[in-house]
């Protein structure tokens, strides 16, 4: 017979945080002992409280950003469930501050719709086996508290109920490819297919860019005959199938370029790699980029359907976007990385109703924030070839289509003296990246020590 004076109680560690600032205190402690493990972990996070706690304070929400962001730097993984039954402003919050975070390879997120609908929500952040942040919110209830766990088998009870959850959810996004040509073919199937679309990127786009100006652009690229004819035939393809959707579906696609006055000193306009199938954004000289502006306004009024809106002026609706997308309305959106991309960020799908719906009224946001002088690309394209023949021009602009915009970037860096530690700490990356970078801006330029690159760069300065 069983000792019913068996006892099946044990004493437990627990400290309680109580109320908004208290759940604060809590996640930050959260955050920084994932920073002080010398080996990366996994982080397993859910929640379908109000995000108040978190988008209430502005200070406290970019101190959040910031630790999370070194966390995903150290080489922790993420794994995230999403609940879509939270308002629009919710919803929007995410879009801003957790979809660019699936651009970084470093989080996998999954939905979770199938919630009961009572009157308690749920957090629970979990770092594996060595904290977890439980806390759960009543509906009418007065005080809120947030409960901080240290102790192993705890912890591994909430671990099991995560992945327990987690076998109710269906994965949020799919990423793309990382070979540039199979992910630019999965992006150009899914531009084909015949839906109105909406789409935004943070630099100059080449979709629209006719034939001859990309091959042109190629062509300064330190790419072999073979591959740029690869390169080429892919982007005639995809124009055609461009110019055919134009005419039967609604299109508007907005870009936030380069400021003007960037654009006129440097004598060049930043593109997306990707499109160009390299890993970093690259510069396209100014006069490429004002023959693609009036290509641009010829297709505007061919093309009733179509609407392109470029931003060359602060705009700060649109600076806190860090990534694009290609939104297919009704069936799916690509989300692609934005200005600050690095040469391991990835690009992601998904056909999540709720995700797409939140594009889409992004989309028109963000449009809202656009002047008619946006929409007026014939116009602009004649400010852009007047001032750029009336503008001295920095005078390394000679490396654009040389370089890409990194490379530049760190050129520009070395000729002022810097070292590469000192070049890896201000742009955050590698310093194996960063000497990497060098090679190929000596191969590219011409010159093999840094002494040239600066003489170089000096005696262009000295002939303006």
């Amino acid at each position: 017979m069983r000792d019913m004076k068996e006892s099946h109680c044990s004493t437990i560690s627990v400290d309680l945080y109580r109320g908004n600032l208290g759940k604060r205190e809590a996640v930050l402690r959260f955050l920084q002992r994932a920073l002080s493990l010398e080996r990366p972990t996994r982080l397993l996070l859910t929640s379908q409280e109000d995000m108040t706690w978190l988008s209430g304070d502005r200070d406290f929400l970019e101190t959040w950003k910031a630790l999370l962001h070194q966390v995903i730097e150290s080489g922790h993984k993420i794994v995230i469930i999403h609940s879509f039954d939270r308002s629009l402003s919710s919803l929007l919050f995410i879009m801003d501050y957790w979809l660019p975070m699936h651009l970084t390879g470093q989080l996998d997120g999954y939905c979770y719709s199938d919630f009961a609908f009572d009157r308690s929500k749920t957090t629970l952040f979990i770092l594996e086996e060595q904290a977890c942040i439980f806390s759960r919110t009543y509906e009418g209830a007065e005080h809120q508290q947030a409960f901080y766990f240290t102790q192993k088998d705890v912890i591994r009870m909430f671990e099991e109920s995560f992945w327990a959850k987690i076998r109710s959810c269906r994965p949020l996004m799919k990423r793309l490819p990382s070979a540039p040509m199979e992910r630019m073919q999965e992006i150009a199937a899914f531009e084909k297919k015949n839906c109105a679309c909406v789409a935004f990127a943070q630099t100059m786009s080449a979709w629209t860019m006719p034939v001859h100006i990309y091959e042109k652009v190629l062509g300064r690229l330190d790419i072999d005959p073979i591959e740029l004819k690869r390169r080429s035939n892919f982007h005639r393809k995809r124009q055609a199938d461009f110019i055919r959707a134009i005419k039967e579906q609604r299109y508007s696609l907005l870009y936030h370029i380069d400021r003007l006055e960037e654009i006129v000193h440097r004598g060049g306009v930043t593109y997306g790699g990707g499109e160009f199938f390299e890993s970093e954004n690259i510069i396209v000289p100014s006069a490429d980029f004002v023959e693609h502006l009036i290509y641009i306004s010829d297709l505007l009024e061919m093309n009733p359907l179509l609407e392109v809106s470029l931003v060359c002026r602060e705009n700060t609706a649109l600076k806190m976007k860090d990534y694009g997308y290609i939104l297919k309305e009704g069936d799916q959106v690509i989300l692609t990385p934005g200005r600050r991309q690095r040469s391991t960020s990835v690009y992601v799908a998904s056909d999540e109703p709720t995700v797409m719906r939140a594009v889409s009224l992004c989309h028109q946001y963000l449009q809202q924030s656009v002047s008619p002088e946006d929409r007026d690309v014939k116009t602009m394209a004649l400010i852009f070839r007047q001032a750029a023949t009336t503008a001295p021009l920095d005078p390394s602009s000679c490396f654009y289509g040389l370089l890409t915009e990194r490379e530049y970037e760190i050129a520009l860096m070395i000729a002022e003296g810097l070292t590469s530690r000192e070049i890896a700490e201000k742009t955050f990356i590698s310093l194996n990246t960063v000497k990497s970078h060098i090679k190929n801006i000596y191969r590219k330029i011409g010159v093999s020590t840094k002494v040239e690159l600066t003489k170089l760069i000096s005696s262009k300065k000295e002939s303006v």
